[in-house]
């Protein structure tokens, strides 16, 4: 019993070894995890990956942020750019911020530039180059100061800030509340000026009525042009993402191996016998696991949706079909797991006994290492990668259906051979 303890022990000694060596970043600045909580002191640049994000701190460098909400708090040096679903910005930037996502929130200085896609933006913070808006819900709020002008289109825009310099207001609903520093271009169905209005400069309306001016509005010259609105007219430019900010094929080919490497060293160390099943599987019928594997890559996302419709059909499914949906891109990720462990045990284990532990392990990290390699040319990576996940597929599905007894074999490991 002390043997086997130490065996074990032994067992996850190289296991957190392994881990450990795997986990380790791979570039200084970049940040790629699930939720991650970060205070950063960077002088350099900054990439963040992630799926939610709550940062502050202070970064000299360009920031980019790829994730799904985004808290930020983070004073950057230069440039800003994130990519989210939500996005709270609550950082100064000295350079230049893009932000896109569905809802954005603007709470902090931007010194240069201020380009925005989203679908509701609240910008309540100086902005000292010119803001470039795109949303269906835009407010400028009255503590924001848009000190290089604005060009604003929305279906529905509130200025009741400050905007210096040339704005353009464009939207089916334009309602001004706040201060209009120098020329003001609008374009809209409706506009409503309201009592606490100041616009200084030249006023040109184009909508297909005319203003509604609160009494007290001080307004400046105003010229009224009957027009046509239509919203397709509207020019609604899509995000201007650098994709050389995105990590390339072979970081993410990277990052995705070696999570299957990760998840393959403790599936090896939990359930050995298990694991040695699918590769004896794959050894005895390889043809026929590998068809079986291609029909199951091909359709099991809409097995898995039909399964999930029917589950809402009854009352208690309705709570499990959710957990099915999610399921599903597991199910993908544990046969690519499979699939690599099957090819090194065909590569490393040639006498097709059961592999031990080390020699599993091993020959796994040899073959995620092989396929990071070859995600440096995109369509050989994503073919091998088809491949490795149909082996996968095919040859699970043999194990769990064809549970004859087998005798296991001698265990190898290495070049040693326990009896």
């Amino acid at each position: 019993m002390m043997t086997d303890f130490f065996k074990r022990l032994r067992s996850f000694a190289a296991a957190a070894l392994i881990v450990g060596a795997a986990s380790a970043p791979a570039l200084a600045g970049q940040y790629i995890g699930g939720d991650l909580n970060l205070e950063l002191n960077e002088t350099d640049d900054v990439r963040i990956f992630a799926a939610d994000v709550n940062a502050s701190g202070t970064v000299r460098g360009d920031v980019f942020v790829a994730a799904a909400d985004v808290q930020f708090e983070v004073n950057v040096g230069q440039d800003l750019t994130i990519a989210a679903a939500d996005i709270n910005m609550d950082g100064e930037v000295a350079g230049d911020a893009e932000l896109f996502g569905a809802s954005v929130s603007v709470m902090n200085s931007v010194l240069g530039d201020l380009e925005i896609g989203a679908a509701d933006v609240v910008v309540s913070a100086m902005v000292g180059g010119q803001a470039e808006i795109r949303g269906a819900l835009v407010v400028i709020e009255p503590s924001a100061h848009l000190a290089g002008g604005a060009n604003i289109a929305a279906r529905e825009v509130y200025m009741e800030g400050r905007s210096s310099g040339r704005t353009e207001l464009r939207g089916a609903e334009v309602h001004i509340s706040g201060v209009v520093e120098g020329p003001l271009e609008i374009y809209a169905r409706e506009v409503f000026i309201d009592d606490a209005a100041v616009i200084t400069g030249p006023v040109t309306v184009r909508s297909p009525n005319r203003p509604s001016i609160d009494e007290g509005a001080q307004v400046g010259e105003l010229e009224y042009i009957e027009t046509r609105f239509d919203m397709d007219d509207i020019e609604f430019d899509g995000p201007n993402i650098r994709f050389a900010d995105w990590p390339g094929f072979w970081a993410v080919g990277g990052v995705f191996a070696s999570s299957a490497f990760i998840l393959g060293v403790f599936i090896a160390l939990l359930f050995p016998r298990s694991m040695g099943r699918i590769s004896e599987r794959f050894r005895a019928r390889p043809w026929v696991s590998g068809g079986l594997g291609l029909i199951l890559y091909a359709t099991f996302w809409l097995i898995m949706l039909t399964l999930a419709v029917l589950l809402v059909a009854t009352v208690v499914g309705i709570l499990l079909a959710p957990l099915v949906i999610l399921a599903t891109p597991i199910m993908y990720f544990l046969a690519f797991v499979f699939g690599g462990v099957v090819i090194g045990d065909l590569v490393f284990n040639r006498s097709g006994g059961q592999a031990g532990f080390l020699l599993r392990v091993g020959s796994l990290g040899a073959v995620m290492l092989v396929i990071t390699a070859l995600h440096v040319v995109p369509p050989i990576g994503i073919l091998i990668g088809l491949i490795v996940n149909c082996i996968g597929f095919g040859a699970w599905t043999l194990a769990i259906f064809d549970r004859q007894t087998r005798d296991d074999g001698p265990v190898i490991d290495g070049a040693a051979v326990a009896v």
